[in-house]
């Protein structure tokens, strides 16, 4: 059994004119929901094995608040460049990639991608809101598996906004 966490990252600052979409932060709420959404995980128990991290400020930022509040070292953390604004698809590839000691991975990125693959296995996960999650179990001993895999058991959903 693997399991998927899918979780968008927080509230971030508006686009300043002539700044980088990449670079927006988290504003204070956004910082509030991240922290309240890793605190829920570690009520509910998860600790994920791999923590797979779009390399924008936002997502960075809401990865660091979920990795100090679930005691996740940043060493398992792996920041990738084809998550920033990732279609479904390249999201899967990532996950399809890896290696079968991982059981939970956490993925932070951005909708509609994570929102897009969410609903593709279930049609009860809507849109994730801001620091919102989607977790799903799958029964499956290989990551690569999961290509073909039918549909994943819906396991929880929560759309936080503090």
């Amino acid at each position: 059994m693997k399991r998927i966490i899918l979780m968008r990252h927080g509230k971030a600052e508006n686009l300043e004119l002539g700044g980088e979409d990449v670079d927006r932060p988290l504003d204070e709420r956004g910082r509030s929901q991240s922290r309240n959404a890793a605190m829920d995980l570690q009520a509910k128990g998860v600790i994920a094995d791999r923590v797979l991290c779009s390399k924008a400020v936002r997502t960075r930022q809401t990865c660091d608040i979920v990795c100090e509040v679930l005691g996740l070292s940043t060493s398992m953390v792996m920041y990738e460049d084809d998550l920033y604004l990732a279609a479904p698809f390249d999201i899967m590839a990532q996950l399809c990639a890896l290696p079968s000691s991982v059981n939970t991975v956490l993925v932070v990125g951005h909708n509609p991608g994570l929102s897009e693959l969410a609903a593709s296995f279930s049609k009860r996960i809507g849109l994730l809101g801001t620091a919102g999650i989607a977790m799903l179990d799958v029964d499956i001993k290989e990551w690569l598996d999961l290509a073909s895999y039918p549909t994943p058991i819906f396991v929880d959903w929560s759309d936080k906004l503090a």
